[in-house]
């Protein structure tokens, strides 16, 4: 778990995904926010991205 006091900069920087994905060996994954700088920081990341808006909608794309 990556918290605000780990020492990683904020969002947009996609640092913390970064050393996520390092850590673990993550070849793909999926950032669902409920803001832009969160899609942002996804997606700079080269993770896939979802803007959350509303339970329907975040429940269409995890059927996908």
């Amino acid at each position: 778990m990556v918290t605000s006091n780990s020492g990683f900069k904020r969002k947009p920087d996609p640092e913390s995904m970064i050393y996520l994905r390092e850590k673990y060996q993550i070849n793909s994954g999926l950032v669902i926010g409920d803001r832009p700088i969160d899609i942002e920081a996804g997606q700079a990341a080269g993770l896939d991205t979802h803007l959350f808006t509303s339970i329907v909608n975040l429940r269409q794309v995890l059927d996908m």
